[in-house]
């Protein structure tokens, strides 16, 4: 099909594996409509973009979501996943509320597996959105920005976190946390949090190719090594504070201020 649309309350549900590819267009749901595979996993595919609002998608056990020249939007939607969970975007990926004004953010849930998200853009949660895994969470936004900010949510419950970002990484008003280890990493600028928290609980690095700053926040690595790299740039704690149960180890190319 070229493209594909739920809407009015519209539901399709699956016995076993649910696969959908737009093969040309959008896959769109909107409306209060579901997807759903009820033992099995989901595959959706759109040659443009994929965009939820104020929908839903359900697999029993893995699902991917692959928008191959465009974006992928959940507005006021949720996506989850029994085991795996992963979405590929040529551009964007972002997570957000719909325009209804008494709506929040949108969920990402992978409830005994991993969280993957890939962008060719940017990354963005806003708006009390959330992604969560029962073991790692990844995202990459490869050329533009990855922002989490509005009350928003990563989680590796049980293993690690690795954010990279092709430039930027801020995260506002909003919580990192993983069992294990937390990397977060800006290739061409800076990473930012602004009263926001960051936990590991073993090893926590931040690196970027400018800034990393601190501005009333918190970064606790629980039960190992800290290290904070500002590769041309300054690494600057304003009313925030840096803690490790091992190893804290900050590098600057210009001003180190704590």
């Amino acid at each position: 099909a070229d493209s594909i649309s739920l809407e009015g309350a519209s539901t399709v549900a699956a016995r076993d594996n649910l696969s959908a590819d737009a093969k040309s267009g959008d896959l769109t749901l909107i409306e209060n409509s579901t997807l759903a595979a009820q033992t099995g996993q989901m595959d959706l595919d759109a040659g443009n973009r994929v965009a939820f609002t104020d929908s839903s998608a359900t697999a029993a056990t893995s699902m991917s979501v692959d928008a191959v020249d465009a974006d992928i939007a959940l507005n006021n939607s949720h996506a989850n996943a029994g085991s795996d969970l992963s979405l590929n975007a040529g551009s964007d990926i972002t997570l957000t509320h719909s325009d209804d004004p008494h709506t929040t953010g949108s969920t990402l849930t992978a409830q005994l597996g991993n969280l993957s998200l890939a962008a060719g853009d940017n990354i963005a949660l806003d708006s009390a959105s959330s992604g969560v895994a029962n073991g790692d969470v990844t995202a990459r936004a490869i050329t533009g920005d990855l922002t989490v900010i509005q009350q928003s949510l990563l989680l590796a419950q049980s293993g690690k976190m690795d954010l990279d970002a092709g430039n930027r990484a801020s995260i506002t008003d909003s919580t990192l946390s993983a069992a294990t280890d937390l990397a977060v990493d800006a290739l061409d600028a800076d990473i930012d949090l602004d009263n926001a928290t960051a936990t590991a609980g073993n090893n926590l690095a931040m690196t970027a190719g400018t800034d990393v700053s601190l501005d009333h926040s918190t970064a606790n690595a629980i039960g190992g090594d800290m290290d904070l790299t500002g590769t041309s740039g300054d690494v600057t704690l304003n009313q925030s504070n840096a803690s490790s149960g091992g190893n804290l180890t900050g590098t600057a190319g210009q001003n180190l201020a704590f």
